[in-house]
This record gives C-alpha cells, sequence and structure tokens, in this order.
C-alpha cells in the first residue's frame, strides 16, 4: 500500500479539506484528490463523504484512520532508525496560553532544543484554544478540565490560584473582599467564583472595570491600580520576586487548575514530546513548590 495515498488520507481526515491537507503535505489539491481517490479504489470502500465545507469521514474511514496512523508511524520510525536518527520528526509545532509560553514553555523547549540539535521547534501563545488537528499543531499545552477527543493527553500538574495585591494591601475577610475591585482576565472565572474560606465552601462574584488578556497582564494593572487578582503560581511567581505583589489572603483557597499537554495520534511515542512532557512537569512542579 503506498504510503504517500496514506498520507495524504490522514491529512485530509485530520483537516477536514482537501486544500487544508494539500497545504500541509505542500502538494496540490489535485495530487490530494487523486491519492485518495486510488486508495478508496484499492480498498472497495468510500473513505470520506464529501460536504459543502470539506470532506468528512465514512464509517469505514473512521475505521481506517486509526490503522492507517500506526502505518505511518511504524514507517517513520524506520527511516530515522535507518539513518541513524533518534528523532521522529524534523519540526514540531507547539501551542500554549502566553502565560505558561512566557513562563514555562520557552525556557523549557530552550533546554530540549539543547537535547535535540536536530529538531526545529515552533511555539506560539494563543488566548483561544487552537484546534491541534484542523491548524497543524503537533501538541498543544491547555489549562483547565479536557473535553473528550482523540487526542492523547499527558498531565503535567496544577497550577495552584491565589489572590494578590500589590504588598500591604491585601484582605482579611470576604465583607472586605467583597468592596475591592479586581482586574479580570479574559477566559478565566469572573461570573462566580467557587473558593474555600479557612476550610469554608463560599462563592464571591469578582468585579471590576478592568479587563484583559492574560495573567501577566493583570499583574500588572494589579500592581499599579491597587485592584485584586487572581494569578496561577507561575505567573506570581515572578510579581512576587519583583516585589510588585504579594500574597492577599492566605485564608482563602481555590480549586488548582490542570494543566496537560495534549498531542495527536500520530505523536504517540515521539521522543521529543515524551522529554517535553517530563520537563514541563518538572518545571511546573518547582513553580508551584517556589510559591508554597
Amino acid at each position: 500500500m503506498d504510503t504517500e495515498r496514506l498520507a495524504s488520507f490522514v491529512a485530509t481526515a485530520d483537516t477536514g479539506a482537501l486544500s487544508r491537507a494539500a497545504a500541509r503535505l505542500s502538494q496540490q489539491v489535485s495530487t490530494i484528490s487523486r491519492h485518495v481517490s486510488d486508495l478508496e479504489a484499492e480498498l472497495g470502500v468510500q473513505l470520506f463523504e464529501r460536504t459543502g465545507r470539506g470532506v468528512r469521514l465514512t464509517a469505514a474511514g473512521a475505521r481506517f484512520l486509526a490503522r492507517s496512523r500506526l502505518v505511518l508511524h511504524e514507517v517513520e520510525q524506520a527511516r530515522a532508525e535507518a539513518r541513524g536518527d533518534a528523532v521522529e520528526d524534523a519540526t514540531l509545532r507547539l501551542s500554549s496560553p502566553p502565560d505558561l509560553a512566557q513562563h514555562l514553555v520557552v525556557p523549557v523547549l530552550a533546554s530540549v532544543a539543547a537535547r535535540f540539535p536536530r529538531v526545529s521547534f515552533q511555539s506560539r501563545s494563543d488566548v483561544r484554544r487552537v484546534s491541534l488537528v484542523e491548524e497543524a499543531y503537533d501538541a498543544v499545552v491547555r489549562l483547565g478540565p479536557l473535553s473528550p477527543s482523540e487526542l492523547l493527553p499527558r498531565r503535567l500538574g496544577t497550577l495552584t490560584i491565589r489572590l494578590y495585591a500589590p504588598p500591604g494591601q491585601g484582605v482579611d475577610s470576604m465583607e472586605a473582599l467583597a468592596g475591592r475591585p479586581f482586574v479580570l482576565v479574559e477566559g478565566a472565572p469572573s461570573a462566580e467564583v467557587h473558593a474555600r474560606d479557612r476550610g469554608r465552601p463560599v462563592t464571591f462574584r469578582p468585579r471590576g472595570r478592568l479587563r484583559v488578556g492574560s495573567f501577566s497582564e493583570a499583574a500588572a494593572a494589579s500592581a499599579h491600580s491597587g485592584a485584586l487578582v487572581m494569578l496561577p503560581s507561575l505567573t506570581a511567581l515572578a510579581a512576587i520576586r519583583a516585589g510588585t505583589l504579594s500574597g492577599a489572603a492566605r485564608w482563602l483557597t481555590f480549586k488548582p487548575v490542570e494543566v496537560h499537554l495534549l498531542r495527536t495520534a500520530r505523536h504517540r511515542g515521539n521522543e521529543v514530546l515524551d522529554v517535553l512532557a517530563q520537563q514541563l512537569s518538572e518545571a511546573l512542579a518547582a513553580a508551584e513548590a517556589a510559591v508554597a
């Protein structure tokens, strides 16, 4: 079976369109279309349903996809071993939230790049949740609960969330908290926040007129305005070390935020991503210990 046809099929399934598959593989759309058609003829089944917006896997296509990924994975492994090359990919594209990119991912990537000199890394920070498949990323660092998907998760650890303010401007009770403005972050809970006041469950609504796009921006805004801010440990650590913020309410605790590295099935067992995940996990644990 022609591996080029398999690669075209997998890329089309991943991206949902022949044109996007062609862009990913640097091929002509006509070439991708021919590969898919030839593969369907060889198998004697229809792999895709054509729609107005692209293509959708048939039941047969969905069954065939997992095996196709495994075949391509084994072929790439064999090629790498024949070359004496310990890695599978020449380039890895990674997406992560801005704060994690700044305080965790980029420093770790520098270390991983030194270990794998033949691999190129493309790291991008995104506030929104990118589509790993449609946007052709190899892996993504994601905060919060995961939705069911075919992506392979690796738990990196958790981020502690605490309340911060400039030194000397903390609060000592829920009543005092209710009267203080907050700096709010896009995408973070703001309508209603659940916490524990010395072990007792409480709920409050943070209010404020300033909303920013990242936790790093929120930390800076809090330092200049005196408003309260809810920050994850990684961002808070930098502000604490700079002396611009300190813990504002140690008696108030929040549920930690899960951090995962997600990869596509074709990157199962990828050595570079395995090392990246391990080093990210270690760096995250070190940051958590530093703000404990």
